[in-house]
């Protein structure tokens, strides 16, 4: 899967989640909840439990930042497109200079597609 399709699947998967802000609650009236909870407030709706509180802090943060810096990777590779033509022999990046792929590209993609 490329980089932009795994970025995609992933805002889909954001998209059809329960919306945020979501919050972590280790506590409810002074008992262990571990609950994560959507749209804090009271009645909200409980999204999640956990065992351990890093678990649920992590949770809660990744709802708000997954998305965030998946749209700021989207970002970034449609900057930094091929520039066809810009060299005789190899075509180069329209930002950096580089060779295409350039190393801004090719650093999201190893980590995206698993090369």
């Amino acid at each position: 899967m490329t980089a932009t399709a795994t970025l995609a699947k992933y805002q889909a998967l954001a998209d059809q989640a329960t919306s945020g802000p979501w919050s972590f609650l280790p506590l409810v009236n002074g008992m262990p909840a571990r609950t994560i909870s959507a749209r804090p407030g009271f009645g909200t709706p409980t999204v999640a439990s956990v065992q351990a509180e890093p678990d649920g802090a992590f949770i809660t943060a990744s709802r708000s930042l997954g998305p965030a810096m998946a749209a700021a990777l989207q970002e970034i590779l449609e900057l930094h497109k091929k520039d066809p033509g810009s060299h005789p022999y190899e075509d180069l990046c329209t930002v950096c200079g580089d060779y295409y792929p350039c190393p801004t590209v090719s650093t999201i993609t190893k980590h995206l597609e698993g090369k």
